[in-house]
């Protein structure tokens, strides 16, 4: 009998079905609930695989030629995420390198998804295939049938936390924040580094005798051949000796448990993020200005999450990568890093207990001049990483904001009651920016 052609189907398995014995796996371009390969397709090397809702890159560990091998696992059964799914995804990431030195060995590594919830000691567990014929049965059979030894890799924990604040006229602002970082539940050691960018309020002499000096391991670093929190940031960076990097801001303040949450999750994550709340330093008033999502809330936008500069933390490793914040932007630099880091194929986490209190402009122009400066430079950022695959903005967010503007304008008597003045004020100002932007690039794309 003729040898019958190589299909890679399963027996039984129609032509155009996608299985992995029974798992459903998020495969590019798919219909929605298409079952998983039996063996799963080569994805090329720097290629782009889908995670919920968004696209990442991802390389090859070590730089190793191979190809990659992702699913969601709730040791149950796995679901395929469409651009048309609204439900949140309630599973696990399962990534696999498969070498193509040696294809035999396939090694799989659990990924906890934020949105669960894990056992606290962050440990990921890697395993590997006896075989190549191992994968033709479901992942999590692998784990138990097929695999005789694994490992338990211990939480990755800092050996020493850098809070890195940029400064600039800081006074008397800075006392509030440094008294929030004093009073962190924290058990391990930090340092706090004042990257001064060229203030003129005496901060030096202010910091010399200074009562929490030595609790927080204090120090000053001259910044001000450059203005920009971009470039303070990225000269307290080289100035601290911490492994694991965390930024806030001069005029906020830290909750007790921000820095415990995120060295936490940061062993599951190369950078970490945390909510903001806009209660505690701003009068009831103001805090209509900018309404803030819960604490469980990422902050998304129409390409991929992001973090807030005055919430954001990484490992040293993870800064060095993407070569730091861009100092060529004056604002924006949080969303720009946000996004370099997970083009890079590396992994930008949410701490819903990193909690920092955040402060608004508290008059309408000071409101104004900074959301305009907001919208220029999300042109800005949008431009840079169009080559890596940022789409335009979505034309139906902006008639929203053209809505707002112009029937929630405060102007209107009786739309005062429903829309703050500072609110709408934001969304005018970020209109104004982005349309600035756009015609200093001469383009609409990202209006």
């Amino acid at each position: 009998m003729a040898d019958e052609p190589d299909t890679g189907l399963h027996p039984g398995q129609a032509a155009g079905e996608d299985r992995m014995g029974g798992h459903r796996r998020t495969v590019r371009n798919a219909p929605a609930r298409r079952r998983c390969r039996r063996r799963p397709p080569s994805i090329p090397r720097c290629g782009r695989f889908r995670i919920g809702k968004r696209w990442k890159s991802v390389h090859p560990p070590g730089g190793r030629g191979g190809e990659f091998i992702s699913c969601h696992c709730d040791h149950e059964d796995h679901y395929c995420h469409e651009e048309n799914d609204t439900q949140p995804m309630k599973t696990n990431a399962v990534q696999g390198f498969r070498s193509s030195a040696n294809p035999s060995r396939t090694q799989f590594r659990l990924i906890p998804h934020p949105r669960i919830d894990l056992p606290s000691d962050g440990e990921v567990v890697i395993f590997e295939a006896a075989d190549s014929t191992a994968l033709d049965r479901p992942l999590i059979k692998i784990r138990r049938d097929r695999v005789s030894e694994y490992e338990l890799v211990p939480a990755k924990k800092p050996e020493l936390v850098s809070v890195i604040i940029p400064v600039f006229n800081s006074l008397p602002l800075l006392d509030e924040q440094l008294e929030g970082l004093a009073a962190q539940d924290y058990a391990e050691p930090f340092e706090v580094i004042l990257s001064d960018n060229g203030s003129t309020d005496g901060l030096p002499e202010h910091l010399e005798g200074h009562p929490l000096a030595e609790r927080l391991r204090l120090r000053r670093v001259d910044s001000s051949d450059r203005a920009g929190a971009p470039h303070a940031r990225n000269v307290g960076a080289a100035a601290a000796d911490g492994d694991y990097l965390a930024f806030t801001d001069q005029d906020d303040r830290v909750h007790p448990g921000w820095l415990s949450a995120l060295v936490e999750a940061a062993a599951n994550f190369d950078a970490v993020g945390g909510p903001i709340e806009v209660v505690s330093l701003n009068s009831p008033k103001v805090a209509k200005w900018r309404p803030s999502p819960p604490p469980e809330g990422r902050f998304p936008s129409h390409y991929l999450y992001w973090a807030h500069g005055n919430n954001i933390s990484m490992w040293r490793t993870t800064f060095e990568k993407v070569g730091g914040f861009d100092e060529a932007m004056l604002c924006g630099d949080d969303l720009d890093i946000s996004w370099t880091i997970q083009e890079a194929g590396m992994t930008l986490g949410h701490a819903p207990g990193a909690m920092v209190a955040y402060r608004l402009r508290p008059t309408l122009r000071e409101t104004w001049h900074q959301s305009v400066g907001y919208g220029r430079t999300q042109v800005d950022v949008y431009s840079k990483h169009r080559p890596n695959g940022c789409p335009p903005y979505p034309l139906r967010a902006t008639l929203i904001t053209v809505a707002v503007v112009l029937f929630c304008n405060p102007a209107f008597v009786f739309m005062r009651r429903w829309v703050p003045s500072g609110l709408w004020m934001l969304h005018t100002g970020v209109l104004a920016g982005r349309i600035r932007g756009c015609l200093r690039l001469r383009t609409f794309d990202y209006l």
